[in-house]
Parts: C-alpha cells; sequence; structure tokens
C-alpha cells in the first residue's frame, strides 16, 4: 500500500549487492581478495544470458593508488604532476556516437569549471565476451579530470 513517497511498485529485491571494506581506510589486497570471493558467490543470481557467457556486468569497484594511475597516465602521453589531485571518470560510449559524446562529455566537465586533462584507454578483452555482449560492446574510456588552476 502507498504511503506517502513509499510505493511498492517499486520494490525490487537487491539480490547480490556486496559491500566489503576496511573502517580505517587502509589499503590492503586481502580486501579486494574478499570482494573477489563475495561476487564469485552470487553466481546463483542467474544473471547470464542464453550464450552462456554473457553476464550483468557484475564487478569490484577498487580506488587506484596514484602510483599506478601515474604509471597509466606516462604510458598514455599525459604528464601530469603527481601533486596535482585528479578524478578519473568511468564513460561508456556507443561508437556510433562517439565523437559527439566525447565532445559533450568535455564541454559538461569545463562547465564544472574543472579541467579535462585527455583519455585513458581501458584494456578489454573480448574473447571472454559472449555473443550477446559483444554484439552490443560499448567503447570504454577513463576521463581524467582535475581542478581548474
Amino acid at each position: 500500500m502507498q504511503q506517502g513517497l513509499y510505493d511498492p511498485r517499486f520494490e525490487h529485491d537487491a539480490c547480490g549487492v556486496g559491500f566489503v571494506a576496511r573502517v580505517s581506510g587502509k589499503p590492503s589486497r586481502d580486501i579486494v581478495e574478499m570482494g573477489l570471493e563475495a561476487l564469485a558467490r552470487l553466481a546463483h543470481r542467474g544473471a547470464v544470458a542464453a550464450d552462456g557467457r554473457s553476464g550483468d556486468g557484475a564487478g569490484i569497484t577498487t580506488s587506484i593508488p596514484r602510483s599506478l594511475l601515474q604509471r597509466s597516465l606516462n604510458e598514455a602521453g599525459l604528464q601530469i604532476s603527481a601533486d596535482i589531485p585528479l578524478a578519473i571518470g568511468m564513460v561508456f560510449f556507443d561508437s556510433e556516437d562517439l565523437p559527439a559524446a566525447t565532445n559533450q562529455l568535455r564541454a559538461a566537465i569545463e562547465a564544472q569549471e574543472l579541467s579535462f586533462l585527455g583519455w585513458l584507454e581501458v584494456p578489454i578483452n573480448p574473447e571472454a565476451l559472449g555473443h550477446t555482449a559483444l554484439a552490443s560492446m560499448p567503447v570504454i574510456r577513463q576521463a581524467v579530470v582535475a581542478p581548474k588552476t
């Protein structure tokens, strides 16, 4: 029964959500390993297409150590001082709209008085994908953003 803003029509099962963290915030590999174990235990969700290989994109999110990020930036030809604070935006583009979409994103970043510094290519392995996922695979890039200086 609807009560105030609550409407039971919008209730959905949240099976498949997990959260692993260390209260101290100290990074460690064991947190990643626990996250991967939690993810592996969620295979029962049935979020796999008929091809048996295309899934729902479940995964884990982690912070990126600046030293690792700095190597990726250097490899991409982005010479950014290690003392500049950065944000990395994971972006999924439709390949047909790529030029217009990248320009729109850049304009939106700059409209927020931020600096767009460049793109990082995200390594992918298309051989790991099923036919369904491969047919709709987006272009995946990371936008490198910093405060305006």
